[in-house]
Parts: C-alpha cells; sequence; structure tokens
C-alpha cells in the first residue's frame, strides 16, 4: 500500500499499475477527468494508466482507477526551487482548465 486517507492507493507490484479505491466518496471520474486534461497540457502530473485508466472501474461496490506506476529515486535530493517550479507549472496548467464547459473546476 502506498497510501490510505479518503481513498486506498496500492501499487500492484511487479507491475507498472497503481490502484486508488475509493474508500468514501465517488470523485474518482471528476480526478480522471482532470488528469486527463492535466496530461494532455503536458502538466508535471502521473497519468493514468495507459491500458486501464481510461474509465472509472466498479469492484465490489467501490470505484477503482488506475494509475501508472513512476519509481521513485529515495536518494535523490530535490531542492525547494525544483518543487516550486513543478507546482508553478501545476497551476498555470489547471488554470488552463478554469471555465471549461466539459469540467467544473474550482479557480485557482
Amino acid at each position: 500500500m502506498l497510501r490510505s486517507t479518503n481513498n486506498i492507493v496500492a501499487w500492484l507490484a511487479p507491475s507498472d499499475v497503481v490502484a486508488k479505491i475509493s474508500v468514501g466518496s465517488q470523485r474518482l471520474g471528476h480526478e480522471l477527468a482532470v488528469a486527463s486534461m492535466l496530461h494532455g497540457l503536458e502538466a508535471p502530473i502521473v497519468p493514468a494508466h495507459p491500458r486501464l485508466g481510461d474509465r472509472i472501474h466498479m469492484i465490489g461496490g467501490h470505484e477503482v482507477s488506475f494509475w501508472t506506476y513512476l519509481p521513485q529515486d529515495c536518494a535523490a535530493d530535490v531542492s525547494s526551487d525544483e518543487v516550486a517550479i513543478g507546482l508553478g507549472e501545476l497551476h498555470r496548467a489547471l488554470a488552463r482548465l478554469v471555465g471549461r464547459p466539459d469540467l467544473t473546476i474550482p479557480s485557482v
């Protein structure tokens, strides 16, 4: 398991697939739509899995989305400047989605 908060996120090792399973709210469809648009804008995000991530799957009454596993280099020393640049790129891409009729995005 990679994370467990309002969703469970698990790497399906040794594959390149991460499953995100809804525990409470049913918002994974919205998240998948936003991520797909951000990926199309080349925002710095992890994309949905190319073979499984094109839709939300219902398994045992839970929404499940599938994402690409990207291994992390735990020894990498990422500077705060690099993090700030990535967040800036992400927010610029999100700002381009505001007002799209096919997606409701809160103002950024």
